[in-house]
């Protein structure tokens, strides 16, 4: 996921603190597994007196093809916690 605001908002994922780059931009990844997903985004601005929230919802299925070997996954790459997950 990545995003941009201005450089001294908070921004929160799922109410996670997610740090900002200098310029304001940030990047956050995951693994993401077949499932259904909702994630609640919002950006605060440095006083509180301005807010931004988005909801993002997707899903993946994934298709096979074919005989499909294993693919290593870097370690560091996590799925979100269950209860990110959508009903």
């Amino acid at each position: 996921m990545y995003g941009a605001t201005e450089p001294d908002a908070h921004v929160t994922i799922d109410g996670e603190p997610i740090p900002l780059r200098p310029d304001g931009s940030f990047t956050l990844r995951f693994a993401l597994p077949d499932g259904d997903y909702a994630l609640r985004a919002k950006a605060v601005s440095v006083r509180g007196d301005d807010a931004r929230v988005a909801r993002l919802a997707f899903r993946r299925r994934t298709a096979y093809r074919g005989e499909v070997g294993p693919h290593p996954t870097s370690p560091a790459l996590t799925a979100p916690p269950a209860e990110q997950r959508a009903r």
